[in-house]
């Protein structure tokens, strides 16, 4: 399986800026048009896109039972933990006495939409730089590479509506399109930066915040307005032969979307926030900390093909982020054949 290269379609004909690979800087909307050469995607999943975001048609439920799966991907997101090393190998933090708990893959934040027309880009750096860790995508990639779990890959932090002042649907969707583009110029500076590292099949949009929570993160009242800015968002990857999938929570997404079902693969958060990172999850979407499993939204539970990921701890005090994937729902997709 090669890696993921991403190709950008200019949204406007305004000059090209020169490529920037630093690990963090804030650009303007409409200042950087293209990408330094025009790059080409490996693998292309049709799994859904703006007509398909909105619709409440039922969900393709093949695969294995979450409980029974033995092909869990272990790892983590963000800014930490960092794996144990275990000879040439990497293991999970707190799993090291699971068979399979190899450090099988990391997502780091590669940008996010500030606010109007700011966009920021988070590249691959030090632990203190704390959204994408340059050791951890080189330590995932390092046991992808020996034929274990899917390798490092990123994800973008999306804003709603109102950090954009946009009142209509096509404002809205045009927003959510910026964000896209963004999202895949930030996708290949990291890409660069990092050596070529990243491996994992999907660019991650992340869904968080909504009305009357402390970050709202520009998300409105007005759920439909919410809708046309994370279509927009979609649709603009999709039809840029990206694969797209979403980091969400039940609670997240019925806030910010309503009860919109969702088409694309999806990556839950920790059910158990605030929590202990032992002990570790032994099955598939079950048996976290607290005993709790994985929760899902937009009309998705555990056994949907198209639930790939489980953030099942996270620690404020030691900060971390533990992450869980189901390797046979990618295999089920893809038609390969991922081991952890």
């Amino acid at each position: 399986m090669g890696i993921l290269s991403l190709n950008a379609s200019a949204c406007s004909s305004e000059a090209v800026l020169s490529a920037s690979k630093s690990t963090a800087y804030l650009i303007q909307r409409g200042r950087r048009m293209k990408l330094r050469k025009k790059m080409s995607i490996t693998s292309r999943l049709a799994v859904g896109g703006l007509s398909a975001l909105l619709t409440t048609m039922a969900l393709t439920t093949q695969g294995a039972s979450a409980s029974s799966s033995d092909l869990t991907a272990y790892g983590s997101d963000t800014g930490a933990p960092q794996p144990t090393p275990s000879g040439s190998l990497y293991l999970e933090p707190s799993c090291t006495d699971l068979p399979d708990a190899g450090y099988d893959m990391y997502l780091g934040e590669d940008g996010y939409a500030a606010s109007g027309d700011t966009f920021g880009y988070h590249g691959p750096g030090g632990v203190s730089q704390g959204f994408n860790v340059l050791a951890n995508v080189t330590d995932a990639h390092t046991m992808y590479e020996n034929g274990h779990g899917m390798g490092a890959g990123t994800y973008f932090f999306l804003n709603g509506p109102t950090s954009d002042n946009a009142t209509t649907a096509a404002e809205a969707v045009s927003y959510g399109e910026w964000q896209g583009y963004y999202a895949t110029v930030f996708y290949n500076d990291a890409q660069a930066a990092a050596g070529g590292d990243y491996s994992d099949l999907f660019l991650w949009g992340d869904v968080e915040g909504g009305p009357g929570q402390p970050a709202v993160n520009g998300w409105s009242a007005n759920v439909s307005l919410n809708q046309d800015v994370v279509a927009g968002f979609v649709s603009y990857l999709e039809d840029n032969h990206t694969n797209v999938g979403i980091y969400s929570a039940p609670s997240e997404w019925q806030s910010v979307l309503g009860s919109v079902q969702l088409d694309q693969v999806s990556w839950t958060y920790e059910y158990d926030a605030g929590g202990n990172e032992n002990p570790c999850p032994t099955y598939t979407f079950v048996g976290g900390p607290g005993n709790v499993g994985a929760q899902f939204f937009g009309g998705q539970g555990p056994d949907s093909v198209n639930a790939l990921g489980w953030q099942w701890a996270q620690t404020p005090y030691a900060p971390g982020d533990w992450d869980q994937f189901d390797l046979s729902h990618y295999n089920s997709l893809f038609g390969i054949n991922l081991k952890p």
